[in-house]
C-alpha cells in the first residue's frame, strides 16, 4: 500500500500536467489568458482532491495485484519466516 505522501505527490505531479494542458486549450478557444487562467485554477484544486481519493480508494483494493507482494510483506514483517526450517529429528543427533 502507498503512504499518503507518495499518493499526494503523484496527484500533484499530474496535476501540473493536466491543469497546463487545460490551460493552453482554453486559451485557444477564448483567446482570453484571464480566462484560461481562471479555469485552470479551479481545476486544480478539484481534481487534486478528486484523484488524491481515487487513488486511496483504490489502495484499499486488492484488485490486480499478486499475492506474491503480500507474502513478500508478510515475510518482512515476520524475519522469522525468512530463516530454514530445521527438522526436530536433525537436531537430536
Amino acid at each position: 500500500m502507498e503512504k499518503h505522501v507518495r499518493t499526494l505527490t503523484k496527484s500533484i505531479s499530474w496535476r501540473i500536467v493536466a491543469t497546463s494542458t487545460t490551460m493552453l486549450l482554453v486559451f485557444l478557444v477564448t483567446g482570453d489568458l484571464v480566462i484560461s487562467a481562471g479555469v485552470a485554477a479551479l481545476e486544480l484544486l478539484v481534481k487534486t482532491v478528486v484523484y488524491y481519493l481515487h487513488e486511496r480508494i483504490w489502495n484499499m483494493s486488492n484488485f490486480g495485484r499478486e499475492k506474491l507482494a503480500a507474502n513478500l510483506s508478510a515475510q518482512i514483517a515476520s524475519p522469522r519466516t525468512l530463516l530454514p526450517k530445521t527438522n526436530k529429528n536433525d537436531q537430536e543427533k
